[in-house]
């Protein structure tokens, strides 16, 4: 057996009959059975045909012609067997001729990579949004009873987010990514805005053991959903860096034998493996908040912290704006304050700070939060440079 067996590659497999004495013509039965005795429907098997044409094999049992032996001479039957899902599974071999001479495998077949996606928005760009009944009724659920959370990550309409999805290769085996495609959900309203393959530049990577690569993809939601919808799947193109040949060997018997022992390789030459993007839920934003302030200050010397709010709605609203604290700063100005925004319009209102300390340090995050809609946001922190006096 190799040591690894990777879901969506073919693993060649010999199935050798050695004929100790003369033998007539036989047939060999072959079924692949799960662990639970079942016929596991994601495992495909062909079989090398004498005139090398591939056949597919029904995994719930075939039966192939082989051919009258003389004695001392052999028959290999090559197959291929290839897992879509993660699981273990063993293929079985029945030789009738006419006694009947049993044998199996055990193949378990593992996944090539892990990811995990990160969502992010526009850098100092933050949305309020209305509560989603959905989303905080599945959250309170997993809080409560540990449960894997359903529903989807809020999402604003028309405000193109990023999304990094970071592939993990899971085993100390040299892969090649040759190329990554997106299938977004049909009805999740987004819009890809980037090419995945200018990522690659036409050069495959190599991912080995734990090494992490990541994927940028840039979206655009055009269209709100009531309930979460899947963003869609990642399609990557791989293959292993080297291949090798199966090798196979005969067993002995009063009329004949089977014997088998597999190598990684694969057929096709490439493979895909499908990652799944998160659930998200697109909403109507009601206030977009920037965050506006210089890169670089000089310690000592005040500068002016701004907050622009644009009310998106076509009502009046009123928010509490309030600055949290941040190490490093003094403030002038109220740290609280309520302000009501007119329709369609933009307000900021303007902190003055002076930095006593020098070095990087995090800006004060600004908490807004509407009593009227239930809802509020919290900006994310960002950083200034602050140059000694």
């Amino acid at each position: 057996m190799p040591d690894l067996l990777l879901v969506g590659e073919f693993v060649p497999i010999n199935v050798v009959v050695q004929a100790s004495a003369a033998q007539q013509a036989a047939t060999l039965e072959l079924s692949v059975k799960s662990a639970m005795g079942a016929t596991p429907g994601h495992v495909a098997v062909l079989a090398t045909m004498p005139d090398s044409k591939l056949q597919a094999v029904n995994p719930e049992g075939q039966a192939l012609p082989v051919p009258a032996l003389d004695a001392g001479t052999n028959y290999t039957q090559r197959l291929w067997v290839r897992s879509q899902l993660a699981s273990t599974c063993r293929l079985i071999a029945v030789l009738s001729c006419p006694a009947t001479v049993a044998q199996s495998i055990q193949l378990t077949f593992l996944e090539p990579f892990a990811h995990v996606t990160r969502l992010n928005g526009e850098m100092n760009m933050h949305t309020l949004v209305a509560p989603s009944h959905n989303y905080s009724t599945v959250i309170q659920a997993d809080r409560v009873d540990g449960s894997a959370a359903a529903g989807g990550v809020p999402i604003v309409l028309g405000q193109s987010l990023f999304a990094q999805v970071l592939v993990k290769a899971l085993h100390n085996v040299d892969l090649q990514l040759l190329d990554a495609e997106v299938e977004l959900q049909q009805g999740s309203g987004l819009q890809l805005l980037n090419k995945l393959s200018d990522q690659l530049a036409g050069k495959p990577l190599l991912a080995c053991g734990s090494s992490v690569h990541c994927l940028l993809l840039q979206l655009l939601p055009t269209a709100t959903s009531q309930e979460p919808v899947r963003m869609g799947r990642l399609q990557l193109r791989w293959k292993r860096q080297s291949a090798a040949e199966p090798v196979s060997s005969g067993s002995t018997g009063a009329v004949a034998g089977i014997a088998t022992l597999a190598a990684g390789a694969a057929l096709p030459e490439t493979m895909s493996a499908t990652l799944e993007l998160p659930l998200v839920v697109v909403r109507d934003s009601l206030l977009s908040v920037k965050v506006i302030a210089p890169h670089s200050v000089t310690a000592g010397i005040a500068f002016s912290f701004t907050l622009q709010m644009h009310n998106l709605t076509t009502q009046p609203q009123e928010v509490l704006v309030s600055v949290q604290d941040a190490q490093g700063f003094v403030f002038s100005g109220n740290k609280q304050q309520t302000l009501t925004l007119l329709a369609k319009d933009t307000t900021s209102c303007s902190w003055t700070m002076v930095a006593h300390v020098s070095g990087q340090l995090p800006l004060p995050a600004v908490r807004v939060s509407s009593a009227k809609l239930s809802c509020q946001l919290v900006t994310q922190q960002s950083y200034i440079q602050v140059v000694p006096f």
